[in-house]
């Protein structure tokens, strides 16, 4: 890898999911084409992934190298979103959600008001991440929707 870094080669890497967390992990090789990210969403539990930065933004830029092993947990059977809630002086707050699929959506003809487990933190400009969280799981899996309000 060149010692210089250009703007012109500059990539914007891209996930699938709409809510997720990525971090820089620990390269111990100074001179690698590699950089080891941590991929995490509400639905996906922590995955390490090298990224070849000479083909970064080809499909075939990232190797899975490890993942989180969460017995008997299926992604499938969820999902999760981004709404803003509106404060009493017309601040819009950021809330990622996560639930089960098959209590519908909000939006649909399915949707029934739900029991809500709401977390949220904001001091010191600190906000929580949407990442994977293996004990909300058991409340998820008994029809709970889970809540993070960035405040």
């Amino acid at each position: 890898m060149g010692s210089s870094l250009e703007p012109s080669s500059l990539r914007r890497l891209e996930f699938q999911e709409e809510l997720y967390e990525v971090e820089i992990g620990v390269n111990k090789e100074l001179d690698t084409p590699f950089l080891r990210l941590s991929y995490s969403s509400l639905t996906t539990p922590r995955t390490q992934y090298d990224c070849d930065l000479r083909i970064l933004g080809q499909d075939e830029g990232l190797t899975e190298v490890w993942q989180q092993r969460v017995p008997n947990f299926d992604p499938s059977k969820y999902t999760c979103r981004r709404f803003f809630a509106k404060a009493p002086d017309g601040t819009q707050i950021p809330v990622s959600m996560v639930h089960l699929k098959s209590l519908g959506t909000e939006d649909g003809a399915q949707w029934q008001p739900r029991p809500c487990l709401l977390y949220g933190y904001g001091s010191y400009g600190i906000c929580v991440d949407p990442g994977f969280n293996v004990h909300i799981l058991p409340y998820l899996d008994r029809g709970l929707v889970y809540c993070i309000a960035n405040i």
